[in-house]
This record gives C-alpha cells, sequence and structure tokens, in this order.
C-alpha cells in the first residue's frame, strides 16, 4: 500500500441524508466526510435489521498519505452529530508511509516493523487487544505443555519477545502508549490465573538497562543479541539452572540487517555478537512433517533442551548449545508433540514473539497417535488440584511421585 487508508464503516439511524464523521489529525479537524462512498456488504449482511440498512453504502474509505507527520500522527475518527469518538478508530497512531513488507521509520533513523497494516502497533496501544477466548487458549496451551513436561521430570519455561516497539514507542510516536490490554499483559495474566504458570515477558528487565543500542537495533527487527542473551539468562535462571551459564565473548560485526534489507536500502549496522564454537548440526524432519534441528554439544553439562518459536528462536539456541549436550530447535508457534514424546526434555523453552500472540491457532491441540488424550486430561486435572492448594507443602517431588503414577501414555 502506497500510504495509510482510513476505512471504516457508520450508520445514522435518524437522518436519512446518510452520516457525516469528522477526521481529527494531531487534535486538529483536518476534513469531514459523508459516509457512503465505499460499499461494505459485510456490515449489511450482519446489521441490516438492526440498522435498517436499505443497501451497502455504509463505508467510508480516504487516503491520509499527504495529512500525516512522518513521524507518525494521532488520527481521531468522530460523528458530526454529536463530537463522540467512533469506537475502534479513536486514537490511532498512524504513519505516514507503511511500504510492502510493513517497515516504518521512527526518530533518530529508527526503522520498526509494524505488519501490512500495522496490526503491531494496534496490538501493542491497544487497538486490537486479544479476545478473552484467545487469552485462554495460551494459557491452557502453556498448562497441558507444563503437565507434559513436568511428568517427564523437565522444566518447563514459556516467554514472549517484547517487540522492538515496546521497547521504545517514543522512537515511533510521542502520543504512543503501551496499553494495558495488549496481547502480551491479556496472556501472562490468563496464564496465571488459569493454572498459576509465571510466563518470562521481560519487557521490563529490558527497560532497565542504560543503553538502549544494548537492547534494539537500527536496522533490525529483532532484539539485539545481547538482548537475547539477557532473556537467556532469565530462563535458565527460572529453569534453576543459573549456575550452568557460559563466559561469553562478544565480537563487533557488520552487515545488512532484515529492516534495511526490506525497503531496499542495503544499510549496513555494527552489532556485538556472541564468539562461540560451533556445535555439530542435524537437520531431521518428524512424524509430522516438521523439519527440525538437532545441536551436540559432548561438553554441555545439561542432558537435552528443546526449544519451540519462531525466527528468535535460533538466536536463543546459539547460546543454549553451550550448556546443553542436545538443543534441539523446532520451528513455529505450536509444539510438536511427537517430538516431545519422543525426546523428554529437562528444559522446554516456547519463544514467541509478542505479535505472534495474536493468532493461537486450534483450541488446545491438534493431538496425535503417540499422545494419550486421557492421561493428558490427567495431568492437567492434578497440575489444577495442586495450584488450588497453593501451600508451600505441595513440592516439585510430589508433583512428580504423583504424575508418575499417572503418565503411561505419555511416551
Amino acid at each position: 500500500m502506497a500510504g495509510p487508508i482510513a476505512l471504516g464503516w457508520a450508520v445514522d439511524t435518524e437522518s436519512k441524508n446518510g452520516c457525516i464523521i469528522d477526521i481529527f489529525i494531531d487534535h486538529k479537524i483536518h476534513i469531514s466526510i459523508a459516509v457512503g462512498n465505499y460499499i461494505r456488504d459485510d456490515v449489511k449482511e450482519k446489521f441490516s435489521t438492526l440498522l435498517e440498512l436499505e443497501d451497502a453504502r455504509c463505508g467510508f474509505k480516504i487516503d491520509l498519505s499527504a495529512a500525516l507527520s512522518s513521524k507518525g500522527s494521532k488520527v481521531e475518527f468522530r460523528y458530526n452529530k454529536t463530537g463522540l469518538l467512533m469506537d475502534g478508530a479513536s486514537s490511532a497512531i498512524v504513519c505516514a508511509s507503511i511500504p510492502k513488507r510493513g517497515v516504518i521509520e521512527g526518530a533518530e533513523g529508527y526503522k520498526f516493523y509494524c505488519g501490512e497494516d500495522r496490526e503491531v502497533i494496534d496490538q501493542l496501544s491497544g487497538g486490537a487487544s486479544i479476545p478473552e477466548r484467545d487469552a485462554k487458549i495460551w494459557a491452557r496451551r502453556y498448562c497441558l505443555t507444563d503437565a507434559i513436561v513436568r511428568a517427564h521430570g523437565g522444566k518447563f519455561v514459556p516467554v514472549i519477545i517484547p517487540e522492538k516497539i515496546a521497547v521504545a514507542p517514543h522512537l515511533l510516536s510521542h502520543d504512543m502508549h503501551l496499553s494495558d490490554h495488549r496481547p502480551a499483559s491479556a496472556v501472562c495474566r490468563a496464564t496465571q490465573e488459569l493454572c498459576n504458570i509465571s510466563v518470562l515477558y521481560p519487557l521490563e528487565a529490558l527497560l532497565n538497562w542504560d543503553k538502549l543500542e544494548k537492547i534494539i537495533l537500527k536496522l533490525d527487527s529483532h532484539l539485539t543479541w545481547r538482548a537475547h542473551h539477557h532473556i537467556f539468562e532469565l530462563i535458565m535462571k527460572q529453569a534453576q539452572m543459573a549456575e550452568t551459564l557460559p563466559v561469553v565473548d562478544w565480537v563487533e560485526n557488520s552487515y545488512v540487517h532484515d529492516l534495511s534489507a526490506w525497503d531496499g536500502t542495503e544499510e549496513t549496522e555494527k552489532e556485538d555478537m556472541p564468539k562461540f564454537v560451533s556445535c555439530a548440526e542435524i537437520t531431521l524432519i518428524s512424524s509430522r512433517a516438521t523439519t527440525y534441528s538437532v545441536f551436540l554439544n559432548p561438553q554441555g553439562t545439561v542432558p537435552l533442551v528443546i526449544i519451540c518459536g519462531n525466527s528468535s528462536g535460533s538466536m536463543l539456541a546459539t547460546y543454549m548449545q553451550q550448556v546443553a549436550i542436545v538443543t534441539v530447535l523446532i520451528p513455529g508457534k505450536l509444539v510438536d508433540y511427537d517430538l516431545l514424546a519422543r525426546y523428554k526434555p529437562n528444559i522446554l523453552v516456547y519463544y514467541l514473539a509478542e505479535r505472534n500472540l495474536r493468532n493461537p491457532g486450534p483450541d488446545l491441540f491438534e493431538f496425535t497417535s503417540k499422545i494419550d488424550e486421557a492421561a493428558i486430561a490427567r495431568a492437567i486435572n492434578l497440575r489444577r488440584r495442586l495450584t488450588a492448594r497453593n501451600s508451600e507443602s505441595t513440592s516439585h517431588a510430589k508433583f512428580l511421585a504423583s504424575t508418575d503414577e499417572q503418565s503411561s501414555g505419555l511416551s
């Protein structure tokens, strides 16, 4: 898309002349438009009886490119008759250009990935909060995965990687504020309430660093290698294995990062990267046609670690290879339970970018022939009973002793 398009619909049931809305940009009125220049068959189909719609001419579509600041503008849509804000359209942060691949430029030369239709910005600012049902899908997924891993004596660490925009929203627009209803917050709350599992969302820990350039780069959509190293340390601490952390030597490299490649500038930028000895890598295909990688390090101290996640998972795997004899890296945001049952990891890390939470996939999971549903249900019920006790007397050893009696269907 060449520039941002204001797209929506509105109906005034008391006026035969149609609905008029005012568009404000940075708190000043920009234009008043009569709704009806854009056909919305979807609205007519859903609301024709309720709103007494005679036809589908209730939409509006207007190009705002020329009116917006290149550093981001605050756009509001108000009903002309009442001055009230339109639901779902107010306080939107819109950037003057969202090129293909969704790369936008903020202050000081920092570039951000915001999605093809700026959905990442909408998620973080609360304009596209995750439905309660979807938050509970993630909570149940974490609960079930935790029960399966614990049944084999392992530890489960779910991690949500903060978006680059969440780390530095002021570089995109000084009007942008992180909402308490953004997907990461909703999923963390739902998981804590459902099964008392703490999801690691290290935004606050990263923001405590004194230099922003340690966390994000100007030309990359990911957090830095140093930021992922800090997250790796937090993961090992949550898994109660912080004593196995390796010493990291850093080397400065300069290369083309993803955002500069996407927008065609091909600019290079320097970054500190870990200097590690490479481990042997094997690429395998699971019974569900999942391509995954296995890294071998005979000098490791942790027997086996599985990492499930998106592109950032490979950065975490680089650190994990230094402490694990076997590191299994499985791409994607759904756990492959065939592989989980096969490898029985000491640590399972579910490593997802914040923007991936908006589409959780199927509720609970696609069960496979190697996993007994009844055994999983017993594991979940046991987990809930132990959580309900909320007592110090409920030890990890007791939990494992109880689940071992019921785990025969998990292998």
